[in-house]
């Protein structure tokens, strides 16, 4: 990706400091050292391994599963300092500001490569997808940085080995900083560095308190307290990302896609689904069609409604006065398939056409079980879609009720 905008206007060049590893947004892979593939020693803390939380400085001493040390020395370390005329930054003696760029906080073209990533943190691990989106847009400037691009594919700044070494900008708990050489892992995808990413915080004991966690500014401050990263601003740089890139609403798609009972599909506006170019037939109360209507209602073509009612034993969507649309003509119903919305881990009762319910069913029914359905009835007062031959679930208990 080479779009390189503006600067993160909200940051306003926090620099080098923003996190353990935004500097390799500056740093050329001609600047990595050594070969590190024979190593198994991992030197951050994020890899999972227990720290002493009265070390000094953020850097320390950790162990990987061989347990295995490393120190980071005073010689490994490089200084950097403020530049007034830069703003808060950190910079090398000899920055050019007009030679760094981040691109804009509003990449939509990276956020669509890792949004199905990020929401299936959610579904496998419970880690929110904002958090992980935050994270991946700062730790990689928007997957501009050379770490994130191939061969490496490394979103998120992890440290450990195999890998690759990069030099990159640390903070102590006192906000001072300086440089490091470590070792950070390469991943064959993007989509391999955010599965790796989830299965950190989603596994780890170390992470454990963001299992589960619904709320963004809880999250991104237990993953600066868990030690994820050394800048001290950390926390507040993710929530700012989250609020100016909208990443919410990836939370609540999660959500809406693991937690039940869901709130209901809305069909107060029904979009057509047909033969692109044509369009079909509205029929009226009676049952009877309507000629010339599907010249009307053509594919594509979006109506609101006013309800639905059964005709001709199938859902109808009420678009005029006496205008249906039938719901299988609709792309919300256009797959003929019902999905049980009722409280996670039980199920509904299902029933027959004359009304009676019918025993056990609901271990079979079970909430989130897909059917194909056969048309729709009347039965105790409300809509029912038939799944069987005799057999009927209530429209509440399905995607198109709240499930109560």
């Amino acid at each position: 990706m080479d779009k390189r905008m503006k600067l993160y206007s909200s940051i306003a060049l926090v620099g080098l400091a923003l996190s353990s590893t935004i500097a390799t947004t500056t740093v050329n892979a001609a600047e990595t050292t050594g070969d590190t593939a024979a190593t198994t020693t991992v030197t951050d803390k994020k890899d999972g391994t227990v720290v002493n939380n009265n070390q000094a400085s953020t850097t320390g001493t950790t162990s990987d599963n061989t347990g295995s040390n490393t120190t980071d020395t005073q010689e490994d370390k490089t200084a950097v300092s403020t530049n007034s005329e830069m703003g808060p930054g950190y910079y090398d003696s000899g920055f050019n500001i007009n030679s760094w760029f981040l691109p804009s906080l509003a990449d939509s073209d990276f956020l669509s490569q890792i949004k199905a990533g990020a929401i299936e943190g959610w579904t496998k691990y419970k880690i929110l997808p904002s958090l992980t989106a935050a994270q991946a847009v700062l730790e990689s400037g928007n997957g501009t940085s050379g770490l994130s691009q191939p061969p490496f594919n490394n979103l998120f700044g992890i440290k450990g080995t195999p890998g690759q070494s990069w030099r990159t900008a640390e903070q102590d708990a006192n906000g001072n900083v300086y440089y490091i050489t470590a070792t950070f892992k390469t991943y064959g995808s993007f989509q391999e560095s955010i599965e790796d990413h989830n299965a950190l915080l989603g596994t780890t004991p170390r992470y454990s308190n963001l299992v589960g966690v619904k709320d963004y500014q809880t999250a991104t401050a237990r993953v600066k307290a868990d030690g994820y990263a050394t800048a001290t601003n950390y926390a507040s740089v993710l929530n700012n990302i989250i609020a100016s890139d909208g990443l919410t609403s990836w939370d609540q798609e999660a959500f809406n896609q693991t937690e039940y009972p869901h709130n209901a599909v809305d069909t107060s506006v029904i979009t057509i689904k047909y033969v692109q170019n044509y369009g079909v037939l509205a029929y009226n109360d009676s049952g009877a069609s309507i000629g010339g209507t599907n010249k009307t209602f053509i594919d594509g073509t979006k109506w609101q409604t006013a309800g639905s009612k059964v005709i001709n034993g199938e859902e109808m969507y009420q678009v005029s006065p006496n205008e249906y649309i039938p719901m299988k003509y609709t792309t919300v119903g256009a797959d003929g398939t019902v999905t049980i919305n009722y409280t996670q881990g039980y199920g509904v009762l299902g029933y027959h056409l004359d009304g009676s319910s019918i025993s056990g069913s609901n271990q079979v029914l079970k909430t989130g079980s897909v059917w194909k359905t056969s048309g729709a009835a009347m039965i105790n007062g409300q809509i029912m879609y038939q799944i069987a031959t005799d057999e009927y679930v209530p429209k509440e208990y399905t995607q198109f009720g709240n499930g109560k």
